[in-house]
């Protein structure tokens, strides 16, 4: 599938899936091709933001609702946190997107997976979307993101966008064996985006959108202040309180359930990675940035990894025994929070962090079981 052609910043387009065979996964290609005027880069996501969002809209014959709702840039950090990594077009789009020259071409790739990367069999094939079940037509929609909010000069004459389906050819009598024994397992890739008031400091609850129980959840940050930059958005980050930093948790009503730090997430998403970071040219990272009072990165995107109890990159599972399961906390009346015992107090650009996860719902205990 292939629409574009022309210039789409601040434009939508959509297109239609096939339906012929089930989905494990979709690769969007953007090709950015430059004009004669270099990029002066522009907001804190600068020419990796060009896709501002990315939704799958399904209609299963119960109900429509959206499969995928995604921030381009968001889609790109899953990847590298959870030992996808990254295509070579893509990093160095990564590694020039300060400043993209006149002239150049450029491309990024977005992997959407409706199959979890680490899930294996018997579970992986349950997990295929089954377009070919379905009657209705199902799209895809891209938003792109305005010139303004990436650029302050500078041209981009064409934006290419090619769309790759990874499809699942499997018998009718295999489709027809997993309908009458469980069915096909019904999954989500949502993210939400939750902003810190101006002049709010102390404890902050983020709510986790229930019901449902999550593979992993990923964290965004986009600290405020004069300026928003990547960073970690608690009083006590890294680069404030180094050695000292605030030791979140998630958890429902007063029962945490998981303590953590998020520098201990990024250095085990960094261990689950195919291919070690040699140098910043060769593997330049998406979202942890560089500390300016150090050689350390940021850790303003982590992955918590709950399939294989590691963080992104973790091993290939087969039951999911060790979900979070958000189901729990909404029939006691609860909710399931992500909580920050101290965000930073800035006065101007509000704080955001984004919470994204691999999502399944339904009874899962026929797949919780040691055999």
């Amino acid at each position: 599938m292939q629409v574009g052609g022309t210039t789409l910043l601040g434009q939508t387009v959509s297109t239609i899936i096939d339906r012929t065979y089930p989905l494990e996964e979709m690769i969007v290609h953007v090709d950015i091709q430059m004009g004669a005027v270099a990029l002066t880069p522009a907001g804190v996501d600068q020419i990796m933001g060009i896709v501002q969002t990315v939704t799958v809209n399904i209609n299963d014959g119960v109900a429509p609702r959206a499969q995928v709702y995604y921030s381009g840039i968001g889609l790109l950090e899953r990847s590298d946190r959870t030992g996808q990594t990254l295509d070579a077009d893509t990093r160095e789009t990564i590694a020039a997107a300060g400043a993209l020259a006149a002239n150049k071409n450029y491309r990024i790739n977005y992997r959407i997976p409706f199959v979890h990367p680490q899930f294996d069999e018997p579970i992986r094939s349950r997990a295929l979307l089954p377009l070919h079940l379905w009657t209705n037509d199902q799209t895809v929609v891209l938003q792109f993101q305005s010139a303004a909010n990436m650029f302050s000069a500078g041209t981009i004459t064409n934006i290419f966008v090619s769309f790759t389906l990874v499809q699942r050819i499997i018998t009718p009598a295999l489709s027809s064996a997993i309908v009458t024994s469980g069915g096909f397992l019904q999954t989500d890739m949502i993210e939400t985006s939750y902003g810190v008031p101006l002049g709010q400091g102390g404890p902050m609850q983020f709510n986790i959108p229930l019901p449902g129980s999550y593979a992993d959840l990923l964290f965004r940050h986009y600290l405020g202040g004069a300026t928003i930059t990547r960073d970690e958005i608690s009083a006590n980050s890294q680069g404030t309180a180094f050695g000292n930093e605030t030791t979140w948790s998630i958890q429902s009503g007063q029962t945490a359930l998981h303590s953590f730090r998020m520098k201990a997430l990024r250095t085990m998403n960094d261990f689950g990675e195919n291919c070690p970071r040699l140098s910043a040219a060769y593997a330049p990272r998406i979202g942890n940035t560089q500390i300016s009072t150090g050689g350390l990165s940021t850790a303003s995107s982590v992955i918590m990894d709950f399939l294989s109890d590691g963080c992104g990159g973790g091993d290939n599972v087969s039951e999911l025994g060790s979900v979070l399961n958000c189901n729990i906390a909404q029939s006691a009346g609860l909710q399931m929070q992500l909580v920050c015992p101290s965000v930073a107090n800035v006065a101007t650009n509000a704080s955001v962090i984004w919470i994204g996860g691999y999502r399944l719902y339904g009874i899962l205990s026929n797949y919780q079981l040691v055999k």
